[in-house]
């Protein structure tokens, strides 16, 4: 599990008109405070789990800009779609369901759910809408590639290395627009950022 907290977000803020973040999976809502304290106009979270989205609520309770939503991250996106942002940070961060990564179900419980491992569905609605000066990092890509990652390789119940070339498939059609940029960090991240903007990992990144 990743973090916002990690990216300097008012850094990234500073070089785009982007004013809007979207997160898929509001855990605790650690992600969500670092993008308020960034700066973030608007934000909009959507969190699975009861217990969570209920903590989430008392915490953000005194923050307008804050939108939160309960229930599948797919179904969030394809009802936030219709709002056709043309600027906006995207964070998929919605890889296990059941709240694995709070302790609130196994890990490997999780990712035998049919729910889990939204991200290619996730994709598949973002890229119906024109996303040329919108930034997308997905969390936790260690459970597509291989290789050293800064907090070790993915457990072999959590690795998705078989729809590798399904992802691709789905970023293809940003190729003229974005550059990928793949981050070993933490359980590792994947940067999808429009060629308009300068991608330097020291300034992007909180080290």
């Amino acid at each position: 599990m990743g973090s916002l907290t990690r990216f300097n977000l008012r850094h990234i803020l500073s070089l785009s008109a982007i004013d809007t973040l979207v997160e898929t999976g509001t855990g605790r809502g650690n992600s969500l405070a670092w993008a308020v304290r960034s700066g973030f106009q608007t934000l909009y979270s959507v969190e699975q789990e009861a217990a969570l989205f209920a903590h989430c609520r008392q915490r953000f309770a005194e923050q307008p800009q804050v939108h939160l939503h309960q229930g599948h991250c797919v179904s969030f996106l394809t009802d936030f779609a219709a709002r056709k942002l043309p600027h906006a940070f995207y964070f998929l961060d919605a890889h296990f369901t059941g709240g694995a990564d709070f302790d609130l179900t196994p890990y490997a419980d999780s990712a035998a759910r049919e729910d889990s491992f939204p991200l290619l569905d996730e994709l598949d609605v973002l890229l119906r809408s024109d996303m040329s000066q919108s930034i997308i990092v997905i969390d936790d890509a260690r459970m597509y590639f291989d290789g050293a990652f800064q907090a070790g390789s993915s457990p072999e119940f959590a690795r998705r290395w078989q729809d590798r070339a399904a992802l691709a498939e789905r970023l293809r059609p940003l190729e003229s627009t974005h550059a990928v940029h793949l981050l070993r960090h933490d359980e590792g991240y994947l940067a999808i950022v429009p060629k308009t903007l300068s991608f330097d990992q020291c300034r992007w990144l909180m080290i």
